[in-house]
């Protein structure tokens, strides 16, 4: 699908499919246009960083999942509804307090948790290293982001296989929560079983945690609905972040994991200058959604016909704005050297992710331990798998091999 073809425009269900290597039709789509409209499924591709960016800070477009999200087809109704009751995803003043309140708490929480993310990681790592193996995604990044992720919210799971089941379904919630309905039905209504008991019970003994800090604030959450919804909220976004920050984001570099192992020796902040250019490369969410909630015309600030309609749904790729050329030098070259322009991963301004202080936490932890991993390399016996989940993306397993460390 190029320019030159006129007879093939570009369109989502495109971009859908060539998920795993998108680069070329975004570079296409900004040239021809970075506010483009598929006549096909009817909303509007952004590809362009400043017209995300602007789309973000612009007031006319909204996330109100529970006011233009359709209806699923697919029987996953419940989750959408639960999720769609969430004050994180509506507008106006009541976002506005919700988020300012969550980016207080996570703060505070990311401030007294470090010690805790940094056990947990080197746990985890103490488990695989002296093995020679693993799945990078699987058996590292997911559990370590699922564990951090339970550990803000408040939850324990102490019994392993308990663990593992409430993570896969946790896995299952994060596909559906993203629009890609797969799985059991059956897994979602025993994790949003699970999380009721632990709302319920936080309300009676309230603790250092999100859940409890959610019961502190009944002027934002109102009632036991509003906690869990928000609670399965930070769940899913939680552990689909980070676990693609380190799973693929670690993916990424392995070709030069012998000059980074040396770098690191020299320059302790390492992790954390990978990190963002892993964020940047890697977004955990490709694109988001937004509606319009009254007509907007963008046509004089981004010259063309952007005449955005009431209730149109407008698709803002993340991913496509970090590979812009315009503010990104050599974009699909990994570069951890300094960029004068933020990556928009975890939004813009007042629209950004509450919870991006405990994922930089969680990855810089992560990348410490795993640069003490020598000869850190794909397993050539077990190519790595793609997540099949378009929004998503990456790697949903990348077995490695590397030199066992004690």
């Amino acid at each position: 699908m190029t320019i030159a073809n006129s007879h093939q425009p570009f369109s989502f269900s495109a971009l859908k499919r060539g998920y795993a290597n998108p680069h070329k039709l975004y570079d296409d789509l900004r040239a021809t246009d970075p506010i483009y409209f598929d006549a096909l499924s009817q909303c509007w591709i952004v590809t362009g960083y400043a017209e995300v960016v602007a789309i973000l800070e612009d007031e006319r477009f909204t996330s109100d999942l529970g006011t233009y999200s359709p209806k699923s087809a697919m029987g996953w109704d419940a989750v959408q509804g639960t999720l769609s009751q969430s004050v994180f995803f509506k507008d106006g003043i009541e976002h506005q307090r919700a988020n300012h309140y969550l980016l207080r708490h996570i703060a505070q929480t990311a401030r007294r948790l470090t010690s805790d993310i940094q056990t947990i990681v080197q746990q985890r790592f103490s488990t695989l290293a002296p093995h020679g193996s693993m799945d990078i995604v699987k058996d590292f990044a997911s559990a370590i982001s699922f564990s951090v992720t339970l550990r803000v919210l408040g939850i324990d799971i102490h019994e392993h296989q308990k663990f593992m089941r409430y993570l896969g379904y946790s896995e299952t919630i994060s596909d559906i929560a993203s629009g890609f309905p797969v799985g059991n039905a059956q897994d979602l209504t025993a994790l949003i079983s699970f999380l009721r008991q632990h709302v319920a019970q936080k309300k009676k003994t309230p603790g250092e945690d999100l859940i409890s800090a959610f019961h502190a604030a009944p002027e934002i959450f109102p009632d036991e609905e509003a906690v869990l919804s928000s609670t399965v909220m930070i769940l899913t976004a939680g552990h689909v972040t980070t676990k693609k920050l380190i799973g693929t984001g670690t993916a990424k570099i392995l070709d030069r994991w012998p000059q980074l192992q040396a770098e690191f020796v020299q320059n302790p902040a390492l992790p954390k200058l990978i990190c963002e250019e892993a964020l940047r490369m890697s977004p955990p969410t490709r694109y988001i959604a937004r509606w319009a909630r009254q007509d907007a015309d963008l046509s004089e600030q981004f010259p063309g016909s952007h005449h955005i309609r009431r209730g149109q749904k407008v698709l803002l790729f993340l991913e496509a704005a970090n590979y812009d050329p315009k503010y990104f030098e050599n974009p699909k070259e990994f570069n951890y050297a300094h960029r004068p322009v933020k990556h928009v991963t975890f939004g813009f301004g007042k629209h950004r992710c509450p919870g991006a202080s405990i994922a930089r936490i969680e990855a810089h932890a992560s990348l410490q331990r795993l640069l003490q991993l020598s000869h850190l390399k794909t397993d050539p016996a077990h190519p790595a798998i793609m997540n099949p989940n378009p929004i998503l993306g990456g790697f949903r397993s990348c077995p490695v091999t590397f030199d066992p460390h004690p």
